[in-house]
């Protein structure tokens, strides 16, 4: 008999047959849970790999919604022209830095500050204009406005680098007046440069950068931003000499652009320059909030040819062109003839003063800005169909492109 400490209790009995040729299963006893507290067992076991999972499950959604919403907080609220910038490499922590900042410190260095020592119109007293300029070459070469260095008897620049920037006499190496634009040379070596941009991906919108001497010599490297206001315009402005309008391919900005300005650099939020800041066109368009920039693709057409021929070698017609049409010409628009120069491919095509070109290489002629336009992407040689109107008859002629010498 069992002891009363070894009892076992709760335990179902079964009857087992007992085979006489199975030898294994004599003395056997089988025995079977009670039904209930295995049911209970189970239950907990369930309750308890439920309440795991959904502590595990918290946890995890608790991180993703946290993560997410601090990517997006910090995407909603990171102030304009704001980047996002590793701080440090033993940790993931980020702070936004401030890409003008980054635009100021690389473009800076290659923004001079230029004084034209010039006659007033009297020819006595001297006088000073203090403006801007780039450095576009290592070897001291210098683009700038050419309103900035007009008449100049005497031109000096001064690097960057504080008040304590090196100044060089330099000396002008090419100008073109259509397009206000002029090198300057200084003899210097290893200088900081720009780079261009390219001005026909710009869209309304995008971050612009303007760096120059605001003010002159005590305002150096002054930084104002804004947007592109707008892309790829055309304004008129007379010409100081001739009265004759002159026009220009130009970005416009909100970017606050002052006197000394002229001549420095307009950027993008990646430190391109993307037009050369020009004041001579801001008072003839004046209001508040509006600034213009000479469209930098533009420049990069003229700047090899003022290093090579001192000047824009461009082909043209060889003709003047009034400023309206006579009533008698029967209200047909185009561009009138009023005079024919001599030796040009006009004179030698047949066009006589009086004409009216009306089309010029298959396009509609209003003015002679559509002139201009059509001339600017031709080559000296081309020869080029005309459409003029004559005493109530239209005339087709051949013009061969000349030189402009002038």
């Amino acid at each position: 008999m069992l002891k009363d400490d070894n009892e076992i209790k709760d335990v179902a009995w079964k009857e087992v047959d007992i085979n006489e040729k199975d030898d294994n299963n004599i003395g056997k006893i089988n025995f079977r849970r009670n039904k209930n507290k295995a049911r209970m067992a189970g239950a907990l076991k369930f309750l308890l790999m439920l309440v795991v999972a959904s502590a595990s499950g918290a946890v995890t959604a608790t991180y993703i919604v946290n993560t997410k919403s601090s990517e997006l907080a910090a995407k909603n609220n990171t102030p304009i022209f704001q980047k996002k910038k590793v701080v440090s490499d033993n940790t993931n922590y980020e702070i936004p830095a401030n890409s003008i900042n980054k635009v100021a410190e690389d473009v800076g260095p290659a923004i001079v500050c230029i004084t034209n020592s010039a006659d007033d119109s009297s020819g006595k007293d001297e006088k000073q204009n203090i403006a801007s300029g780039i450095i576009f070459k290592s070897d001291g070469s210098i683009i700038t406005n050419y309103h900035v260095i007009e008449g100049a008897k005497k031109i000096t620049v001064k690097l960057s680098n504080g008040k304590n920037g090196k100044v060089f006499n330099a000396k002008l190496i090419g100008y073109d007046v259509p397009t206000d634009l002029a090198i300057i040379k200084i003899d210097a070596k290893n200088l900081p440069t720009v780079t261009f941009g390219d001005s026909s991906k710009l869209r309304t919108g995008d971050v612009a950068i303007a760096i120059g001497n605001t003010l002159g010599d005590e305002f150096k490297e002054t930084v104002t931003a804004g947007i592109v206001s707008a892309t790829n315009m055309s304004v008129s402005v007379p010409d100081n000499d001739t009265g004759e309008p002159v026009k220009y391919n130009i970005i416009q900005t909100d970017a606050t652009i002052n006197f000394g300005n002229s001549g420095g650099a307009l950027c993008n939020e990646k430190g391109e320059v993307i037009g050369i800041n020009s004041l001579k066109i801001s008072p003839e368009h004046s209001s508040d909030g509006i600034g213009f920039a000479i469209s930098i693709n533009e420049v990069k057409q003229i700047i090899d040819q003022l290093i090579k021929n001192g000047k824009v070698i461009r082909p043209f017609l060889g003709v003047v062109v009034g400023t309206s049409i006579p009533d008698k010409n029967n209200g047909i628009s185009g561009a009138y003839i009023k005079e024919v120069l001599p030796n040009g491919g006009a004179e030698k095509a047949g066009i006589k003063p009086t004409d009216i070109i009306v089309e010029l290489d298959g396009i509609k002629v209003v003015n002679s800005d559509d002139i201009r336009d059509i001339l600017y992407s031709k080559k000296i040689g081309d020869k080029i169909p005309c459409k003029v109107y004559r005493e109530g008859k239209y005339k087709k002629l051949q013009i061969v492109l000349s030189q402009n010498n002038e």
